[in-house]
């Protein structure tokens, strides 16, 4: 299998362990057609062992065969699925909004895995989700502690817990709750998020980096955040102070605000095809703060290119 890149933030990229990513896996019908929202792990289990899955991911790279890389919430199936596994980030406009997209997918009858928040992951957490699943409860029976997945801690939370003390703010439970809903019928309608972003991405062996793409023109250079510990963002969830003014993203946590945005993507596209190493640090001089960044150095294994909303 292609080695996997690093996670990184953007993606809400936390992976099962092995036992999980096995019992889920189990879990799932035999037979028949299963839906996977960004679960890869259950996904290369499942597709090793001969089953028919259908990996829905907009990560490029996952080590899945029958892999559709897409936003989540502009999948529009056109199979009838007997079962679904869906582990959306956990926020409740995503867990909405991906569980219609599966309710949707699914025939009536079938089945439907959740992987969920636990209810310390913020003030109100187990309120959230309690709301949630009233609203499910419409068109799907619902089984509530059918397992509690586990979760490999992703080497930018490591980073984010060096740089931010351990705080609350700076870590993930990492671990979940598995629910299980028996649709009675499909859902109708789907709210999408407004106002999104767009990153342009590149995969540079294992390394992601993101800029945020907009069509101003400011001045050229990168800034520090105030909330970051130098180019360090110290934080995981989207509640902390700051995050919306990050512009410029990595798998290995360092974040800025770009000044402009069109120079920057063109300016990593142009060093990334570099074949050595002073060629590389001639083109990044015009912006010589990546230079402190963690970037991988020519020759490059793999370079990646590609576009989200998010």
């Amino acid at each position: 299998m292609e080695l996997l890149p690093f996670p990184h933030p953007l993606d809400s990229d936390w992976r099962y362990d092995e036992n999980t990513a096995r019992n889920i896996a189990d879990m799932l019908p035999r037979s028949g057609k299963i839906l996977s929202l960004g679960v890869p792990s259950v996904a290369r289990l499942i597709e090793a062992n001969g089953g028919d899955i259908t990996l829905v991911d907009r990560q490029p790279v996952q080590g899945v065969r029958n892999h559709i890389a897409s936003e989540i919430e502009n999948f529009n199936s056109e199979t009838v699925y007997d079962a679904a596994i869906i582990d959306p980030p956990w926020y409740p406009q995503h867990l909405a909004i991906w569980l219609q997209v599966a309710a949707k997918a699914v025939k009536p009858g079938g089945l439907i895995f959740l992987s969920a928040w636990p209810k310390d992951t913020r003030p109100e957490a187990d309120i959230e989700l309690e709301n949630l699943l009233n609203y499910f409860s419409t068109w799907a029976d619902i089984e509530r502690n059918v397992g509690y997945p586990v979760y490999l801690e992703s080497w930018f939370e490591t980073i984010a817990r060096r740089a931010g003390s351990n705080g609350p703010l700076s870590k993930s439970p990492l671990r979940g709750e598995l629910i299980l809903l028996r649709l009675r019928q499909n859902s109708d309608g789907i709210t999408k998020p407004i106002n999104l972003s767009i990153w342009h991405r590149f995969i540079v062996n294992n390394y992601q980096i993101a800029v945020r793409y907009e069509k101003k023109k400011g001045a050229q250079g990168i800034q520090k955040l105030p909330m970051a510990r130098g180019w360090t963002w110290p934080f995981v969830s989207t509640r902390a102070n700051g995050i919306k003014k990050i512009s410029i993203w990595s798998s290995n946590g360092e974040v800025g605000i770009v000044g402009n945005a069109i120079i920057t993507i063109l300016t990593l596209r142009k060093a990334f095809k570099c074949q050595d190493f002073a060629s590389f640090e001639h083109i990044l001089s015009i912006t010589p703060e990546l230079l402190e960044w963690s970037l991988p150095r020519p020759p490059y294994e793999r370079l990646i290119e590609w576009r989200h909303q998010h």
